[in-house]
């Protein structure tokens, strides 16, 4: 027995508790605290904070561009920057980060997104021009920009939080998604001219819940018992009297059996459906194209001509892509594998190009940038070699960017007009050779069909110039070449000498034996 005492004004009184009823109650608590109050209370989880792997350009706002966009991928006072100085009511174009490579469990409820930008400035009139979130490569309506002036130094600020959705609905696909992302721009009010912005790190953390699956209870089914009927009596029949004459017997009637109840029969369970399969359909293949103009160009998508084709083989392509990348020759550049798939080539498109294609291995590239431009890489659901698969009622797209490579539209770094001659042959060092634009050379090789060949070239007559831009990184395939020739060599000489080794030793073995025998 438990027993309890309470005081009361100097009383004092017990009462009893049976161990029975205690247990009882006690279980009946630790129900309550374990089973119930779970059910109906969800615990957050966070996933973060993640870093960009992708960084673009957006022009939707401003027109000041942005340089070293991947160095906003690290706290490492290594920032990402406007290209040039900004003025007063000047606003940079949209540094849209995506791809944060995100794992959220499949079905988890997300409950906010937390964005945190370390940033700073050179001046205190730089504020936030547009902050938005951005889903399925789509830039948001909600913005969370900040009255706040931007800091001389290093500071944080957190957009958004534990419970904010930016004014959208989410679900772990989107979250996990390449294309999920976030976009800043930047503007200036008032202050000294010529200056700048700077971004240290982009992150985003992510809080979400897994529901808890409440149970469903099965019900139980009970048998109806069959009543068992009473049995049927059985008739007296009256003796037959002497002969004395008497009046003739009357039988006694038979009494009517009871009737039997009619027996419920048991309901028969409705048997469970079976659940349609979902239909196989083809894939479906978005490919996106970007253009950053970041150092002068004016190309656009459109100018680029993508491809969406079948490999013409897997191990053949990847010895072939090994040997392009030795001698630096694009990776979007398949002009040489595989077949087009139907619509394929197109011209590249911002809003992207669909395609419909049966599941199966794909690779995805370009003809190549054109002049005065790079490749910068592969984005999206593609690999970084274009290669992509997919299976029924995939629906991926893949992301081609290219980018204006610096100094090749404007080689003398002064602002207006063009350099070169027409059919001249401009030929631009390697940036990291160039400390001052004006060691540039033109060659000039049809000089004699100008109207004087020492008269001074006038900027009239610049058309038709053509620039040739050396292959960053060919140094490096050149070595990597001349590093694997020399080590074949040494190879083979060192299999010749181990080859002469032994042949030495064993015509030094057998004279031993020969002397000994």
């Amino acid at each position: 027995m438990v027993s309890i005492s309470i005081n009361k004004l100097s009383k004092s009184k017990s009462f009893r508790i049976s161990k029975r009823s205690f247990l009882i109650l006690s279980f009946l608590l630790t129900y309550i605290l374990v089973v119930l109050v779970p059910s109906n209370f969800a615990f957050g989880d966070t996933a973060g904070p993640n870093s960009p792997g992708m960084n673009i350009e957006n022009s939707l706002v401003g027109t000041v561009h942005w340089t070293n966009m991947d160095d906003d991928k690290v706290s490492d006072n290594r920032y990402t920057t406007s290209t040039g100085n900004m003025n007063s009511g000047d606003a940079t174009v949209y540094l849209e980060a995506t791809n944060f490579g995100f794992s959220i469990p499949a079905g988890a409820i997300i409950e906010g997104i937390s964005v945190n930008v370390e940033r700073k400035a050179n001046d205190t009139s730089f504020f936030d021009n547009a902050i938005r979130i951005v889903k399925n490569r789509t830039i948001g309506t909600t913005d969370k920009s900040s009255s706040n002036a931007w800091p001389i130094s290093d500071g944080t600020i957190t957009y958004g939080g534990t419970s904010d959705l930016w004014g959208e609905t989410w679900t772990d696909t989107d979250i996990n998604s390449a294309n999920f992302g976030f976009a800043i721009s930047v503007k200036k009010v008032g202050g000294s001219n010529n200056k700048k912005p700077s971004i240290d790190w982009i992150n985003i953390t992510v809080t979400y819940h897994i529901p808890t699956p409440t149970p469903t209870p099965t019900p139980t089914p009970t048998d109806t018992p069959t009543p068992t009927p009473p049995p049927s009596p059985t008739p007296t029949s009256t003796p037959t009297p002497t002969p004395t004459p008497t009046p003739t017997p009357t039988l006694t009637p038979t009494p009517s059996p009871t009737p039997t109840p009619t027996s419920t029969s048991t309901p028969t369970p409705t048997p469970t459906e079976t659940p349609t399969p979902t239909p196989q359909e083809n894939a479906t293949l978005t490919i996106i194209t970007r253009v950053n103009n970041t150092h002068g160009g004016t190309l656009n998508s459109s100018n680029i001509k993508t491809h969406v084709r079948t490999p013409a083989g897997y191990v053949y392509l990847r010895q072939n892509w090994f040997i392009e990348f030795l001698i630096k020759t694009a990776v979007a550049d398949i002009n040489n594998s595989g077949s087009d798939v139907s619509g394929s080539p197109a011209d590249g498109s911002d809003a992207g190009i669909s395609y419909s294609l049966t599941p199966g291995n794909y690779i995805v590239g370009e003809d190549g940038p054109p002049s005065g431009y790079e490749f910068k890489g592969f984005g999206g659901d593609c690999a970084p070699d274009g290669y992509i698969t997919l299976n029924y009622n995939d629906n991926k797209s893949c992301t081609l960017t290219n980018g204006d490579i610096n100094g090749a539209f404007n080689p003398s770094g002064g602002g207006g007009g063009g350099g070169g001659v027409a059919g001249a042959s401009i030929e631009l060092p390697e940036q990291n050779q160039v400390n001052n634009p004006d060691q540039i050379s033109y060659s000039v090789p049809n000089a004699g069909e100008l109207s004087s060949p020492e008269a001074p070239v006038s900027e009239d007559e610049i058309l038709g110039a053509s620039i040739t831009l050396p292959e960053t990184g060919s140094n490096l395939a050149l070595g990597a070449l001349y590093l694997l020739f020399i080590s074949l060599i040494i190879t083979g000489l060192v299999m010749i000498f181990m080859a002469i080794s032994v042949r030495l030793s064993i015509k030094r073995s057998f004279k031993r034996y020969k002397l000994y025998t």
